[in-house]
């Protein structure tokens, strides 16, 4: 039997500080972090690659810097990823019957679905990794790897990095430069009144599928005895800060706000859905400020952005394990 996977990857291309060996564990099950018995498991976290975090080392993901800030207040909060890259939320209901039911006693408290980026960005018909898993290898593969969840996971991992670098959101694409050769900002305050609408006709199509998985997956979520916690996200070619917007010049003195229009608009539809659902709901797009050095690329962040992540979290859901519970 597979016990487990572990991958090392030379990240020192994507970030300064990055390890030669950063390493990428997934236990027997396809889980990655700390945790005794899965029937002791306070936050489960689903997601996309930025969820995933497959170049982040252990210890450095936003979800080991949530259990390192609980731990620090006093509070010992287990917090797993079952992210994983190019994932969508069709790819989380899916995990939702053909994964999580395989992993013996499998009981989180809370399942913290970090979404919305994906979604904006790939059709939801069938394109992320676990969303086609069943068509990874042949037939005879495909049952066996299914049983032995990491072997899976990973094999789903590396298609959703494929599937995600052809839909632009791959590692390692082009970074976003906030700041000029003099170290000044080239960042400017924008009006979100004058971001023109996204010029999609299917738009109003897209969003009201999205909000309808979104709403199946809290069902499911609370189905399988958990509560559901939902994040939004943001992206690097854009930054939002005290409900300000900023881009950065482009030509004849625009603002180039990025793919800001289109992430606002399936934040919206994630805050919308998950506050008429009763769901815990938080909203990190439109309130964390990030930095340059947050992110390695457009959309996935280092570890000091994944640190930002952690410890925002972890004030937003401190409530939820009070001292002495």
């Amino acid at each position: 039997p597979v016990d487990g996977v572990t991958v090392l990857h030379d990240v020192r291309p994507l970030y300064e500080g990055g390890s030669a060996n950063a390493a990428y564990r997934r236990d027997r099950f396809g889980l990655r972090g700390r945790y005794d018995r899965p029937s002791n498991i306070d936050i489960l976290t689903i997601g996309g690659s930025t969820t995933d975090q497959f170049y982040l080392d252990e210890g450095e993901t936003w979800q080991d810097r949530l259990a390192q800030a609980f731990a620090a207040a006093g509070r010992a909060v287990s917090v797993v990823n079952a992210g994983a890259d190019g994932q969508t939320t069709v790819g989380h209901l899916r995990a939702m019957d053909e994964w999580f039911p395989l992993i013996p006693n499998f009981r989180p408290r809370f399942i913290l679905a970090y979404i919305g980026l994906n979604d904006s960005e790939l059709d939801a018909v069938d394109r992320s990794a676990f969303d086609r898993g069943d068509r990874i290898g042949s037939a005879g593969l495909v049952p066996y790897i299914k049983r032995r969840s990491a072997l899976y996971l990973l094999c789903t991992t590396i298609w959703g990095v494929k599937i995600a670098r052809e839909a632009r959101l791959g590692h390692g694409q082009a970074r976003i430069v906030g700041h000029d050769a003099s170290g000044q900002s080239l960042w400017r305050e924008v009006d979100p009144v004058n971001i023109p609408p996204v010029a999609d006709e299917r738009m109003a199509e897209r969003l009201a599928g999205y909000a309808e998985r979104v709403t199946e997956l809290v069902r499911r979520i609370r189905g399988f005895g958990a509560e559901a916690i939902l994040i939004t996200q943001s992206r690097a070619d854009y930054r939002v800060r005290d409900g300000r917007l900023f881009g950065r010049p482009g030509p004849n003195g625009t603002v180039d706000t990025g793919s800001y229009a289109k992430m606002a608009a399936f934040n919206r539809t994630t805050m919308e859905t998950c506050r008429g659902l009763g769901a815990i709901c938080v909203d990190l797009g439109a309130e964390l400020w990030f930095d340059d050095l947050d992110y390695y690329d457009t959309v996935h962040a280092t570890p000091s952005g994944a640190a930002k992540i952690g410890t925002y979290l972890h004030e937003r859901l401190k409530r939820l394990f009070p001292a002495g519970s």
